[in-house]
């Protein structure tokens, strides 16, 4: 991982956390214990801070930046997948941001909420305990027992994941 300092900003990361050796973290950013960063990740805290809580699990080629009088927070517990922006928004704890999905300035997700994969979230608040998806997203339904241990099976699958890889240096 690489670390960059944006004027007397400089990130904080849990020395529980693992990121890859080619994610970039620039600025005002907070990383918390047992968080997760798979490779390609950017994470960028320049115009505004970005926290990430306890228990997060961030997969390949995210980018997580704020904007202008937007800070990002993603809350603990949380898995955003494969590709996907998180761009100054707020998101509770234990949700699922599916692969590819975009999430704009000034969103907000309650806790046990679900992005589908491919989602375009322009504006608003996502309530909590809900599916949405599409282009605009959509709500779809409510979030079931099912969804949540599906999500606790995945969220354990890639902690182990980076586990071996942490453990292999």
């Amino acid at each position: 991982m690489k670390t960059y300092n944006y004027g007397e900003k400089r990130p904080e990361i849990h020395p529980n956390s693992w990121l890859a050796d080619d994610v970039v973290v620039y600025g005002d950013v907070q990383i918390e214990e047992n968080v997760v960063v798979f490779p390609g990740g950017v994470i960028r805290g320049d115009i505004a801070p970005v926290i990430i809580k306890t228990g997060t699990v961030i997969q390949d080629g995210v980018l997580i930046n704020p904007s202008a009088g937007n800070k990002t927070k993603i809350g603990e517990n949380c898995l955003i997948g494969f590709g996907s922006i998180i761009h100054g928004a707020i998101i509770g704890a234990n949700c699922i941001i599916g692969a590819r999905s975009l999430i704009m300035p000034g969103v907000k997700i309650g806790e046990n909420s679900m992005i589908g994969a491919c989602s375009f979230v322009a504006r608003g608040t996502i309530p909590t305990g809900k599916v949405f998806l599409g282009i605009p997203a959509k709500e779809k339904r409510d979030i079931s027992e099912r969804d949540l241990t599906m999500w606790d099976v995945g969220k354990k699958t890639f902690r182990e994941i980076a586990q071996k890889y942490k453990n292999s240096k």
